[in-house]
């Protein structure tokens, strides 16, 4: 076995070929896009509540 493949090339069943802990890069993008409007977003959402909106709550 190397690099957590069996002697055919395929990863064995416990090893889905990524690095513990890496991140899908839908994610990142995402991520990347609402940095640094946590706040203004959690704002807006609670606002929405506090008015009301049954969606905004389930959020």
């Amino acid at each position: 076995m190397k690099n957590g493949r069996n002697t055919a090339g395929k990863f064995t069943s416990s090893n889905s070929g990524r690095p513990q802990g890496a991140r899908n890069k839908k994610t990142l993008a995402i991520e990347s896009l609402l940095e640094g409007q946590a706040e203004a977003l959690t704002q807006t959402a609670i606002s929405k509540v506090l008015e009301g909106d049954s969606l905004a709550l389930r959020l």
